[in-house]
């Protein structure tokens, strides 16, 4: 029993503590490191405060000598924090609030499959109101909690219907509407993302055979 936990306390220990700091090799200046790879190098472009990148400036990482990620914005001892701009190495961009070296607070992320969320954040998570707008161009406008749909908010899909109303984990529960192109609407309440009035029968986001009829 000891070693098993022994084992849980170590891979927690090591989920908290992964990443380590990466200095600047030109003036020695640290920043946080999330995710290590061999062979990344930096340059950093603003000031230095006891060895730590602090205040606004330009960060750009290589790895293999070739360049990769830039970000433009804030540090403070070390980690990024205030507004600023992410650029990744396969294009997608957050512009938008940093805590800590993560998105917190306002910001807009563009995907590099051409999706894209603007609204709140907690701790790199989608939480509070916010748009989510897939590259097909449906989109989510509404309450997130912890990157889930979650309180009052819209579904409107590229083919034009719409639900407006209360949701729950993901689902659609509580009163709304599904108002569909062809006039057949759904307007009540809504278990689960299963609806029923009579022999009307209507699911979003869930298989409709699923449903508790």
């Amino acid at each position: 029993m000891k070693y098993l936990i022994l084992f849980i306390v170590s891979f927690a220990s090591a989920s908290v503590f992964a990443g380590e700091w990466i200095a600047d090799s030109s003036a020695g200046c640290r920043v946080w490191n999330a995710g290590p790879k061999p062979n990344e190098t930096i340059t950093w472009s603003g000031s230095c405060k006891d060895g730590y990148a602090t205040g606004s400036g330009v960060l750009i990482w290589f790895l293999d000598g070739k360049m990769g990620a830039r970000y433009e914005g804030g540090y403070v001892d070390g980690r990024r924090n205030g507004r600023g701009k992410h650029v990744s190495a396969s294009g997608e961009i957050y512009e938008g609030d940093f805590v800590d070296g993560k998105p917190n607070g306002r910001g807009k992320n563009v995907y590099s499959d051409g999706s894209s969320y603007n609204g709140g954040w907690v701790a790199n998570v989608w939480h509070g109101s916010g748009q989510w707008v897939r590259a097909n161009g449906d989109r989510f406008l509404g309450e997130w909690v912890r990157g889930v749909e979650n309180g009052v908010g819209m579904w409107a899909w590229a083919d034009g219907n719409r639900y407006i109303g209360e949701f729950q984990r993901g689902k659609p529960h509580g009163f709304g509407g599904l108002f569909r192109t062809d006039g057949v609407n759904s307007i009540g309440y809504w278990n689960n993302g299963c609806y029923k009035d009579g022999v009307k029968r209507s699911a979003v986001g869930v298989d409709i055979n699923t449903c508790p009829y």
